[in-house]
This record gives C-alpha cells, sequence and structure tokens, in this order.
C-alpha cells in the first residue's frame, strides 16, 4: 500500500464518518454497518490504519479544543471576578457619597437590598435539639470491597466485580 491509497482510505472513512454523523443529528453510535460495508471494499489492515489515523486525528481535535475551553473558562472567571470588584467598588464609592440612585449617561444605577437576607445558624452540633438534626444512612461501599476481598461470604452477597471491559490501544 503506498502513500496515496493511505490518504484516500484516510479520507473515505473521515467522508463516511462526517456524513453519517450530519444526517444523524451527530450521532454515530448505528455506524458500524456503514463502516463494515466500506471494510468490505478494501485491504482490512488498510483500513484499520485509516482508522486509527482518524482516531489520533479526532483526539488531537478534541485535546485542542479542551484546552481552548479550559483557557476560555479561565478567561470568563477573570472576567466575572472583574465585574463583582468593579461593582463593589461602585457600591462604595455611591455608598460613601451618599448617592442609592443615580442616572449615568445611559445607565440607570441603584443600590438595592437583596430579596431576602440570609439564614446563619447561631448554635452547634452538640448544643441542638435532635429534632432539628437530619441523620443519613450510606452504604459503604469500600468496606464491602474490602470484606469481598478478604472472602467474607455475607459481603460477596452484597455486591461482586463486574468484568472488566476491553478496549482499543493505539500506539
Amino acid at each position: 500500500m503506498n502513500l496515496y491509497d493511505l490518504t484516500k482510505q484516510q479520507s473515505a472513512i473521515k467522508d463516511l464518518v462526517n456524513e453519517y454523523a450530519e444526517s444523524n443529528d451527530g450521532n454515530i453510535s448505528n455506524i458500524a454497518d456503514q463502516i463494515d460495508v466500506w471494510m468490505a471494499e478494501f485491504d482490512v489492515t488498510g483500513k484499520i490504519e485509516a482508522i486509527c489515523y482518524l482516531i489520533k486525528e479526532y483526539s488531537a481535535t478534541a485535546e485542542a479544543r479542551e484546552e481552548a475551553a479550559k483557557n476560555l473558562a479561565y478567561k470568563a472567571s477573570a472576567d466575572v471576578a472583574k465585574v463583582e470588584r468593579l461593582k463593589a467598588w461602585l457600591k462604595y464609592c455611591m455608598e460613601s457619597s451618599g448617592i442609592e440612585k443615580t442616572k449615568a449617561g445611559l445607565f440607570d444605577v441603584s443600590i438595592r437590598t437583596a430579596g431576602q437576607a440570609s439564614f446563619v445558624l447561631d448554635v452547634d452540633l452538640l448544643n441542638t435539639p435532635t429534632k432539628y438534626i437530619k441523620t443519613s444512612h450510606s452504604i459503604d461501599s469500600a468496606s464491602i470491597k474490602e470484606a469481598i476481598k478478604a472472602g467474607d461470604v455475607e459481603a460477596s452477597s452484597l455486591g461482586h466485580y463486574a468484568e472488566k471491559t476491553k478496549f482499543v490501544s493505539i500506539k
């Protein structure tokens, strides 16, 4: 197989996946039949190689997009922090000047009181009557897991280890 054939096959599988995704609202979970038909037309190892290249390409694209999303999220949180600091500063300036409401160009600015005050508890757990204490129970799965590993018969009726999953590794 030469480089031209590989590029052609890689392009063919990419087109197949993209066309299927477009026609199914981005869902490619049922594409197996389409790939089986495509696989029957050419050399299987060449197709596997083309699919591996496509997986690598999509993985790299996903990583780049995730990194871009992280950068955007970081910038957005910095912008939100700037907004909060500016609002706090504006509130301080208005309160210091005795201004509760003003018109500033296109903006109507006012200092308002929140609709409902926050509730603050003034007691600790030890001094709180029991009727105001909520108790919850939960299963200690870590203890059950350790007991099963140790051979505890009772614990083995409470859970089990699932079958290990198989996955494709591309190096």
